[in-house]
């Protein structure tokens, strides 16, 4: 029941259901289940190891949020903007990553995306995005000809929250072992990679065409090993299943590479002639479709080129009321290249090889939408725990099965 709670409180503020502030409910659950702890942290602290290893967690962390606050302060924040910054929400950052720090929180909270996804499905057989019909962006839809008009919300405000839960669960299902049966592993993944593409969130698409090609090529890769070390194995559901897509993807990629360039939002601009301009366009992205991320994501540059020490003060930098699409831009745009640095470093100095493929899946889809970053959500809490407390449960999959 404890743990079936923390992923409850974890998986509802991401629906129309409950606010983000239940998230303050991890404040007194961590204080009741550590409480008799605290007493022992200074005796912890006498080994040199452990305050090696808490200084690499906190201690760069702490710093951050220290340049934080003097960004802050240096720019004339007001204290409400001060308030809404990460030095305030750093703590339950902590607290709830800690607490969800459990393989069987994450396989509740699969289960719970599981039931919203099977929703989403009944939404789209219906032909509406919603049944929730008091949603300010409900429709039915007048056709299936578009996948981009068709994206169904589950029980989130939007198609693009649903995508990034179905994206998570799709991760979590296929590099981590969570104990499920091959019968259960294989129902979940077909329903997470049916809604996968009716919520049609074409980042999560892109950076799950690169996952399935990763658990693929890392199973066939190990039984070629298992192979030669004349070892008998198989390639197990994850990998099956992981291949089976990615044979399936490219099959009908004409139809989905249509489908990605289908939108009311074509963003057909030309690159600006200024320094972000040359910048994106040295990573080809002149001829291609990004549905508007061009003007956001050369806005965050241009900030960030006039004040790459500072950025915006550690104000939020939006362009005219809108996120970067690109976690990374737009911390470097409100924090400027310092305290980024130090960012990047405290999340390669908790990098291990059971982390590894977790950290770099979020931060991929988090390069075209803003995934993290936001202080505290659903995102956040899962990148820190997965960063920090849920490698030592972790076991990987790695595709095969030894007999």
């Amino acid at each position: 029941m404890y743990y079936f709670l923390l992923a409850l409180i974890l998986y509802l503020p991401t629906t129309f259901v409950i606010d983000p502030k239940v998230y303050l409910l991890f404040i007194p659950i961590f204080i009741w289940k550590n409480y008799r702890n605290f007493g022992n942290w200074f005796s912890y602290l006498k080994d040199n190891y452990a305050t090696k290893s808490f200084l690499k967690v906190y201690g760069i962390f702490a710093l951050i949020l220290l340049l934080i606050g003097g960004n802050l302060l240096f720019g004339g924040s007001t204290i409400s903007t001060i308030i809404d910054s990460p030095i305030f929400f750093a703590p339950l950052l902590f607290m709830s990553a800690y607490l969800i720090s459990d393989l069987r929180v994450i396989k509740y909270l699969l289960i719970f995306v599981a039931v919203e996804s099977f929703v989403g499905f009944l939404e789209y057989c219906a032909g509406t995005n919603t049944f929730f019909t008091f949603l300010p962006r409900h429709f039915n839809f007048l056709t299936y000809d578009s996948l981009y008009h068709t994206r169904v919300f589950g029980f989130s405000f939007n198609s693009s929250n649903l995508a990034q839960k179905v994206f998570v669960s799709l991760l979590f299902l296929l590099l981590v072992e969570l104990k499920f049966s091959s019968k259960q592993k294989i129902g979940l993944f077909v329903l997470f990679a049916t809604v996968m593409m009716i919520s049609f969130g074409r980042t999560v698409i892109i950076a799950s065409f690169v996952l399935f090609s990763v658990v693929a090529i890392r199973a066939l890769i190990n039984k070629v090993k298992a192979n030669r070390e004349k070892l008998k194995s198989r390639i197990n559901v994850n990998g099956i299943m992981a291949i089976s897509s990615v044979v399936l993807m490219l099959v009908f990629s004409p139809f989905l590479v249509d489908q990605l360039g289908r939108s009311n939002t074509v963003d057909l601009r030309q690159l600006q002639d200024d320094d972000a301009g040359a910048f994106l366009r040295s990573l080809g992205l002149e001829g291609v479709e990004m549905a508007g991320r061009k003007p956001l994501w050369e806005a965050g540059i241009n900030s960030l080129i006039e004040s790459p020490i500072l950025g915006n003060h550690s104000e939020r930098f939006l362009l005219n009321g809108s996120h970067m699409h690109n976690s990374f831009i737009e911390f470097s745009a409100t924090h400027g290249l310092i305290i980024f640095g130090l960012m990047v470093t405290f999340i390669l100095l908790n990098l291990n090889k059971r982390n590894w493929w977790l950290i770099f899946f979020i931060s991929l889809y988090s390069m075209g939408q803003f995934g993290i970053f936001w202080n505290i959500s659903f995102l956040d809490v899962l990148f820190l725990s997965s960063l920090i407390y849920l490698p030592k449960l972790i076991q990987l999959d790695h595709g095969i099965v030894k007999r």
